[in-house]
């Protein structure tokens, strides 16, 4: 879990309950980490973290122009079972159709592998 998070260069991280030891185990490994926030059902996460529930109500509004952005929204992986797992960027540009739109589906991206080399 580290390694993709690494590669993606991530600086922020949300987690819920279930995951939390494999996060906090990765934790150290995460140089860029800034932002860590956490989902607990009891509210208690990882020392050092965020709630969700006060992160949200304490966020700014977005700015329509960023949310139509081509600045990366998310990266999504393969499992990596034939070498090493690759990921596909997507821009806020392209999810914000699935999103305002209330779907679960993720917008098709053809942006470039986020693999460094």
């Amino acid at each position: 879990m580290a390694e993709l998070f690494c590669d993606a260069g991530a600086v922020a991280l949300i987690t819920d309950e279930a995951h939390l030891p494999l996060v906090e185990k990765a934790r150290a490994d995460l140089p860029d980490l800034r932002v860590l926030i956490t989902a607990a059902a009891d509210g208690a996460g990882i020392p050092g973290s965020l709630d969700y529930e006060t992160a949200v109500a304490q966020a700014s509004p977005v700015s329509p122009d960023y949310a139509r952005s081509e600045a990366h929204a998310l990266i999504m992986y393969t499992s990596g079972t034939t070498g090493h797992a690759k990921g596909v960027s997507s821009t806020q540009h392209e999810i914000l159709p699935g999103v305002s739109a209330g779907s679960t589906k993720t917008a098709t991206s053809t942006s470039s592998t986020a693999r460094r080399t």
